[in-house]
């Protein structure tokens, strides 16, 4: 989006029934509190009437998002958030911010007052970021696709299958059936004790998973949890020699994990090269699926919606393929 800056990423996403803004800020302590492009943000989605969420590093302390005090930073934040109709999502006094020397929240969480009730579940995570700043997650409530539902079986509970089933099926053999219709009645009350059983010893459980970045190898993942060991370590005795050695090996992490994905990055960029045009551009589109963003046309005037992005790319397209003497589909 055209109010995205060096502090500040806005973007819109939009879904079959709803669209909103999510923005990420910088509020540097140099400067006003919130800083400019913040305030403009705001403006511009109130006058659009946008729905808008935005995760700060306010560097500010402030009691009512659970700083240990409020400073003048605090306050002035406090006033503009009351002043624009917005709310303040952070729950409790978990820090956000952990350093040798000090723990406090400075990190907000920020919505429009009329969409708070889609934000479930803030939280500050206890996963190690791998930064002075702590990971912040929550959801929001919308409308989603089905959720993948699988039974692996095996990891079925026997003992549990065996004892239900023993509840449902008789515990006198029946006699042999004589007609058709009497063995299609045995047939289904065995299969619905068999499945009422299955689904006691081996429940149905939704897929949480989520698919690793190619780059991760196993040296990664042990470096990973090396150093967060470390940081815990640092963490609860406060020494300088703790802190010392956490941000030493946080540095080798580091440097492993950009070694990693500029390897993984020149393997992909060489894989495509040896195949066609179009299977190249398949082959990034599937890996790398992505909704059409804002452009900038002519006049340095920027699209409001996606539809108005596509339409500002077919123009153009249309107008190179006749450039070349080209007919488009």
């Amino acid at each position: 989006m055209q109010l995205s800056d060096g502090d500040l990423v806005a973007a819109s996403i939009e879904l079959d029934k709803t669209s909103f803004w999510v923005a990420s800020a910088y509020m540097a302590h140099d400067k006003d509190a919130p800083p400019e492009e913040v305030r403009t943000l705001v403006k511009e989605a109130a006058y659009k009437k946008k729905q808008l969420v935005v995760s700060c590093d306010a560097n500010a302390h402030n009691s009512m998002w659970g700083s240990t005090d409020t400073n003048a930073r605090g306050e002035s934040i406090l006033d503009f958030i009351l002043g624009n109709k917005l709310s303040v999502l952070n729950l409790g006094s978990e820090p956000t911010f952990i350093t040798k020397s000090r723990e406090e929240v400075l990190d907000i969480t920020l919505t429009s007052d009329s969409f708070v009730h889609k934000i479930k579940r803030w939280r500050v995570l206890s996963e190690k970021s791998y930064s002075d700043h702590c990971y912040i997650q929550f959801e929001i409530d919308l409308k989603t696709p089905h959720v993948r539902e699988f039974r692996n079986v095996r990891n079925t509970d026997w003992r549990v299958y065996n004892k239900k089933l023993g509840t449902l099926l008789p515990k006198i053999p029946p006699r042999d059936p004589a007609t058709r219709v009497e063995l299609d009645g045995l047939v289904n009350q065995v299969t619905k004790a068999m499945n009422s059983s299955l689904s006691a010893g081996c429940p149905v459980v939704r897929y949480r998973g989520k698919n690793k970045p190619p780059w991760l190898s196993k040296q990664l993942s042990s470096l990973r949890e090396s150093n967060r060991t470390m940081f815990n370590k640092a963490k609860a005795t406060r020494t300088t020699e703790d802190w010392e050695a956490y941000k030493a090996d946080l540095k080798i992490y580091k440097k492993a994990v950009r070694t990693a994905k500029r390897k993984s990055w020149q393997s992909y960029c060489k894989g495509i090269e040896e195949t066609t045009e179009a299977a190249r551009l398949r082959k990034i589109l599937v890996m790398s699926p992505c909704n059409l963003g804002y452009l900038k046309g002519q006049g340095n005037s920027w699209t409001t919606t996606s539809v108005e992005s596509l339409g500002l790319v077919w123009t153009h397209t249309s107008l190179e393929a006749g450039r070349w003497n080209l007919t488009t589909p």
